[in-house]
């Protein structure tokens, strides 16, 4: 897919549903509501001239209207391919790929011929045509993935070696050869939505180096590994000596290890996140004998230990922790795009997206429905229990599951769902509130309703003690506090919403599912008591639901009254002030309601 070199398409296929199959028409859609577009990251086909004229063409940004019907007439000629017009080449003076056309290339078209004709016009086509044109992403995607490896670990040791960051001084002196790396991400634990600013340090005896990695999908685990890279880079430079590189990160260390003992199959990594920087470290490692291969060691970090270790991760945490507050951000470094999958999912303000893309779709799914308030959030990111029948099925009234059914319709009559209708009225909240009268905003955000909230929560609160202080020995300590914290944030905007956002209204919860479980003795036990909780929130959420819903409505319906009232008492004044011969030409309807 490609329009525009973005890699994606704008238009959509529903229409195809008898040609395509309807996964692909759906999966395009997704991609083109979420802007995630898929990267070929090897097109070095493109550079080789392995590419079909046609095919250039349809993927040129903006080519000439006549151009598909010149390529036709070329292809009749014998010439379909790129490499049978000439060969790319830089072009030093503006430091870009240009097509040079091969000089013997008219000897080969037919005398009198079509393709003869419009030679000249696609000869200037190929000559101002450029890489970044043809690329699908940036241009360096073309190269082979060996020679993007190879410079980027060219970039790398260029950057150690012009950082001017003074060495530790302990680490200097020291007679013993050593590194040490450490990441870092602030803030520690961003949500996939959130900015971060992500860095990563390496220090060594003569070198001290702190960098900057771009995008808003890399976190603390891209940095760890990162920083390993450049270590082992600047390792490798003495092969003849075993240079320990210490980190904290002790599931890469482990990794590692394992990839030496037991070699990974080739689809061993391919869910992993920051596999391709898995994969560049262990090829960096593998490269060098095993003798005087570079051993990645784990140490604790942030202990009191006076050990050359020690100090060396301290020295490397530090550095990459300070450069946040930095004035001047730490230079960036290069994408590994030569050791990602062949297809990755991208986009501008992520970069290349090498996590779970289901967790992504789903989270920015929710964040779209919550904020857009037109759709239903996507129900797997809540809690999976089955909802209590009672309220359902044997309670005397069914008011509370009608709210529910009219909020997850999208179909609550708010201020603001009449006026987006109608525009017969106002948007704004009917209590006063200079806010948008939304579902999110009656139940969650209104200050008219928070006596209610605030009642139900300690109602909730208090049912979730009891019910854990019958349930005695069942779950760990952690565990209860943990529960106890979701309950006293259910109606409430709070972190342990999946969107930040509370959705108790909608008859949802936050999982439960994510708890301890080390200590549980029975997993029967565990269930039960998992069970009755769920229970117990989903009855009391519905119920404080409800019961704002109905003082909405008892207020608004009490004054319509008073308005009403007040119309009639108006409308009787004027009445009342009109001649008497006026009086009796007025429809007998409104002069009996004026006198009542």
């Amino acid at each position: 897919m490609h329009s525009n070199g973005a890699g994606s398409v704008d238009r959509t296929f529903p229409r195809q549903k008898t040609n395509l199959p309807w996964a692909w028409i759906l999966a395009q859609q997704v991609l083109q509501q979420t802007r995630l577009c898929m990267r070929w990251t090897d097109q070095s086909h493109i550079l080789r001239g392995d590419v079909a004229i046609e095919h250039l063409i349809r993927s040129s940004s903006d080519p000439p209207e006549d151009l598909p019907r010149v390529a036709n007439n070329l292809s009749r000629a014998g010439l379909n391919f790129l490499n049978q017009f000439g060969a790319w080449q830089t072009d030093s003076v503006q430091n870009v790929w240009r097509f040079l056309v091969s000089p013997d290339i008219t000897s080969k078209l037919p005398v009198f011929s079509a393709a003869s004709r419009d030679w000249p016009a696609f000869r200037g086509w190929l000559t101002s045509m450029s890489l970044t044109n043809v690329v699908i992403g940036n241009w360096s995607l073309a190269l082979p993935r060996e020679n993007r490896r190879a410079f980027a670990e060219q970039v790398l040791k260029a950057m150690i070696d012009a950082s001017r960051i003074p060495v530790d001084p302990i680490l200097y002196s020291s007679p013993q050869a050593l590194m040490a790396s450490d990441g870092s991400c602030t803030p520690g634990m961003p949500k996939l939505h959130e900015r971060r600013s992500t860095t990563f340090s390496t220090v060594g005896n003569s070198h001290a180096a702190v960098f900057s990695i771009g995008g808003r999908n890399t976190g603390i685990l891209q940095a760890e590994v990162y920083g390993l890279v450049a270590a082992s880079l600047q390792a490798s430079r003495n092969p003849s000596n075993s240079i320990p590189i210490y980190t904290d990160h002790l599931n890469s260390s482990r990794l590692i290890s394992d990839a030496f003992s037991n070699p990974p199959a080739t689809h061993a990594w391919a869910t992993k996140p920051g596999r391709s920087l898995y994969r560049w470290l262990l090829q960096i490692l593998t490269a060098t004998p095993s003798p005087n291969r570079p051993a990645i060691i784990y140490t604790r970090a942030h202990t009191n230990s006076e050990s050359l270790e020690a100090r060396a991760n301290a020295v490397a945490d530090a550095l990459a922790s300070r450069s946040h507050s930095e004035p001047i951000k730490p230079a960036s470094v290069p994408d590994p795009t030569f050791y990602m999958d062949e297809y990755t999912f991208f986009t501008k303000e992520d970069g290349y997206i090498e996590s779970n893309i289901s967790s992504y779709l789903s989270h920015f799914g929710a964040r779209a429905a919550a904020e857009e308030q037109t759709a239903l959030p996507f129900t797997s990111l809540y809690d999976q229990h089955a909802p209590p029948d009672h309220p359902y099925t044997r309670a005397p009234s069914a008011y509370s599951a009608v709210v529910q059914l009219y909020a997850r319709s999208q179909q609550l009559p708010t201020a603001f769902s009449q006026f987006r209708r109608s525009f017969n009225s106002l948007p704004w909240c009917r209590t006063g509130c200079k806010q948008l009268e939304t579902p999110h905003h009656i139940f969650v955000e209104c200050p008219s309703f928070e006596a209610i909230r605030i009642n139900h929560e300690s109602a909730i609160a208090g049912h979730t003690r009891t019910l854990l202080d019958s349930s005695e020995g069942i779950l760990d300590d952690n565990s209860r506090k943990r529960l106890i914290n979701l309950a006293q944030n259910l109606l409430h905007d709070n972190e342990v919403w999946p969107t930040g956002q509370s959705q108790y209204f909608l008859g949802l919860a936050p999982k439960l599912t994510d708890l301890n479980t080390e200590t549980v003795p029975t997993t029967v036990a565990r269930t039960r008591v998992m069970t009755r909780l769920a229970n117990t929130w989903h009855t009391e959420m519905i119920r404080v639901a409800s019961r704002i819903w109905g003082e909405l409505q008892r207020r608004c319906n009490h004054k319509r009254s008073i308005f009403i009232a007040k119309e009639k008492e108006r409308v009787g004044e004027i009445w009342r002030s009109l001649p008497i011969h006026v009086q009796r030409s007025i429809p007998g309807n409104i002069a009996q309601t004026n006198e009542s």
